[in-house]
């Protein structure tokens, strides 16, 4: 899940000192706030609700590949690039990190929409199947790295990442 203190742990102990966390602490006692993460177990609910509103906010509710899945897509052939702008334009993301050459064609997609753990990411890069995989967002040096020893071999994929809040508001329209 996400932690309240930037970390994968809300050990408070290393932040002792910090400024930006005495304001956020601060903050949050004077306003009385409880913070309940609920996204986790909003994404073992089927189907995912996170994964069919962004679905729907990119205009794919049709185009996966298994009715009930909303990670998988085949859409029309277009590049990189276009596929790209869409996922920018559709979702509202200030900006996304994109790996591959801009003009590859794509239409076979696979989504984890929210953070790509290292093997799942890797599962899916080397599904011939797949031509490009969209995630919220993953530790750089697992996938990310993967990806691009990939299109630096000479393989034929991409990645788009869209970050934590997009890959999460389609959830809350």
């Amino acid at each position: 899940g996400d932690a309240t203190w930037w970390g994968d742990t809300d050990d408070l102990t290393r932040m002792e000192g910090n400024e930006t966390f005495k304001a956020k602490r601060d903050f949050i006692k004077a306003n009385n706030l409880v913070i309940y993460r609920i996204a986790d177990h909003i994404a073992d609910t089927s189907p995912d609700p996170i994964a069919v509103g962004i679905a729907r906010e990119l205009g794919w509710e049709g185009q996966a590949t298994q009715s009930a899945d909303h990670t998988n897509f085949k859409l029309p052939p277009m590049s990189l690039l276009a596929l790209s702008r869409h996922v920018k334009e559709r979702l509202g993301a200030r900006t996304l990190r994109v790996i591959g050459d801009p003009s590859l064609n794509v239409s076979n997609v696979a989504a984890i929409w929210g953070r790509a753990q290292q093997m799942p990411a890797i599962r899916l890069l080397r599904d011939p199947d797949v031509d490009v995989l969209m995630m919220g967002y993953t530790f750089e040096w697992e996938a990310v790295l993967y990806a691009q020893d990939q299109v630096a071999i000479g393989l034929k994929k991409g990645m788009i990442l869209i970050g934590q809040v997009p890959a999460r508001q389609p959830l809350a329209a």
